[in-house]
This record gives C-alpha cells, sequence and structure tokens, in this order.
C-alpha cells in the first residue's frame, strides 16, 4: 500500500548539530552515508557530547566539504566538515573548530571522526547518567508519569546505559528516524505549537497520501516500508527527550517548552517512528512510499 512519498532526506555530518537535505542519499545498514560522520568529543572526562547533554550543540551547523562514499567511513576517510556558528562564522579545520566549539560552549570539546566497532572504549561512557540526571535530559519533572518503554528491547537500553552509541556509529539506538507530514500536523493542531520539522531532526520525511491522517505512524510498528529497491523495518516509536524543545540558533528556531509539554499530554512523549535496514541501496527524495508486511 502506498502511504505517500520521500519528501525529504535529512543527513546531519556532527552528531547533534543541524545539518541539511539532501536530493539523494545511499542506505547500508547503519543508515545514509555520512549521517553523524563526526562528533564532538568532552576532554575532560572523553566523553561523546549530545544534545541532551550539551544542548548549545543544537545552535551550530555541520555540512561536508566533499561529498563522503556509499560505504562506511571512519577515521581519516571521514570527509572534512564545515561548522557554522550563530555569529555567521564558518570554519574550517579540526582543531580551529574544536577550538572554538569549546568557547562557545563553556567547555573544553574535541571534533572526532567515526571510530571503528573494534574500539568499544571510544564509545564506553566514563560517567553515565544517574537516573536522575537521565530523567532531568529527557525533559521529565518530579511527578510526571514514568516512561514507556516497554517496545524497546531491554538489553539495548542497558546497553545504552554504558555506551553513548552503538560502536562503529554516532546514533543513539537506530540508524534511521522517519517522521510523517501527517503527524507533524496532527499536532500542530491540538497543540496550537510550532511543529517544525527540523526540531525533531528525522532522516526521512514522509509525505503522507490525503487518506493516512494522524498518528498514523504508530500503527505501522512491525512492519516494512520500501523506496525503490530498499527495504526498511519500523521497530518502534521514537521516545522524545527534551531537544524539540531546545532552540536552535542554526534554523532560527526559538525555545519552546510547550513542544514538550505537548508531547507529552497527546502522546506520551511518542513522534516519528525508528528504523532498521534490510535491504539497502540508493534513496531519492520524491519517491513513492510502500509499507508493506
Amino acid at each position: 500500500m502506498q502511504v505517500g512519498r520521500l519528501k525529504e532526506i535529512w543527513r546531519y555530518p556532527v552528531k547533534s548539530l543541524g545539518g541539511g537535505t539532501v536530493d539523494s542519499a545511499f542506505v547500508h545498514d547503519t543508515g545514509i552515508a555520512g549521517d553523524r560522520g563526526w562528533t564532538t568529543v568532552d576532554t575532560r572526562t572523553g566523553d561523546m557530547c549530545s544534545a541532551k547533554r550539551a544542548p548549545g550543540l543544537l545552535n551550530l551547523s555541520a555540512r561536508y566539504l566533499r561529498e563522503p562514499k556509499a560505504e562506511v567511513s571512519y577515521k581519516d576517510d571521514v570527509p572534512p566538515v564545515l561548522i557554522g556558528f550563530p555569529d555567521g562564522r564558518e570554519l574550517e579545520g579540526v582543531d580551529q573548530q574544536s577550538a572554538a566549539m569549546s568557547e562557545f560552549l563553556g567547555f573544553p570539546v574535541q571534533l572526532h571522526p567515526l571510530e571503528p566497532p573494534e574500539n568499544k572504549e571510544h564509545y564506553r561512557m566514563a560517567s553515565p547518567p544517574s537516573e536522575e540526571q537521565f530523567a532531568r535530559m529527557l525533559g521529565i519533572k518530579p511527578g510526571d508519569d514514568s516512561l514507556d518503554m516497554g517496545e524497546y528491547d531491554p538489553k539495548l537500553l542497558e546497553f545504552l546505559m554504558e555506551y553513548s552509541a552503538i560502536p562503529g556509529t554516532y546514533y543513539d539506538a537506530f540508524p534511521l528516524h522517519m517522521i510523517t507530514t501527517a503527524a507533524l500536523e496532527h499536532m500542530r493542531d491540538v497543540s496550537s505549537e510550532d511543529y517544525d520539522v527540523r526540531r525533531f531532526r528525522p532522516n526521512l520525511v514522509i509525505e503522507t497520501v490525503p487518506d493516512v491522517t494522524g498518528l498514523a505512524e504508530f500503527d505501522w510498528t512491525g512492519k516494512g516500508l520500501k523506496i525503490g529497491d530498499v527495504q526498511l523495518k519500523i521497530e518502534s516509536r521514537t521516545l522524545r527527550c527534551s531537544m524539540p524543545s531546545r532552540a536552535q540558533e542554526c534554523f532560527g528556531l526559538k525555545q519552546n517548552p510547550l513542544i514538550a509539554k505537548s508531547l507529552h499530554q497527546t502522546t506520551n512523549r511518542f513522534l516519528g517512528v525508528n528504523l532498521t535496514v534490510q535491504k539497502g541501496g540508493m534513496i531519492y527524495a520524491g519517491s513513492a512510499i510502500e509499507l508493506v508486511s
């Protein structure tokens, strides 16, 4: 059944920084080629940074100076990036970028390319968050309902309390994140808030057909999506932290705590879905999206 078309393909060269759309992309087992090819490391602890711990990262942007290869690249094979700052500066060179990012964030960081999965110590957290810190990062306040984590693999959750990311990647838990225009429109209608797609950092945005409405993708979990020859599986709904409410100066988005509040009230903090890759290949913006069993 056709459920829409691929409206946008988003790629984020640096974890937690703003990215941009591309007309086409190669999809492999770990997601879109070049997606999150870099991260920032807190040099005080050696831990990988993310916007959950360092929300200032959301105000910066990144783009590649040359196109990544289709296959996964590590270390020196990851193409260099240009880092954009809210004051209009665009900086090249890892050392210069790291120094400027450290000054901007207020603590020392180092820009770091993707490490191979064998280097598990790079991904292991020196200081895993406590339950209180984890709740704070998700925007959970005392007295709020507990998180509904039932659809997530407990082994995966346990693993992510020890590691910043799946080794060999810089994404949090799943290689791809997708959101539909129907879901965004639904949330705008029920909340009257700014549900700009850029707040939610999807890889894939589906423009749904007219008879697909509301939070339809929540009912698609366990099913597949076909985009040309590429086959994806919808694993779970995406649990949202406080990040969508944060300011993103790179996109001109202001802080809006009512985004998180409306998600809590309407969907128990879920929006969009997580995907894994069953069969890779090229995808193109404008392609038809088919929902399959």
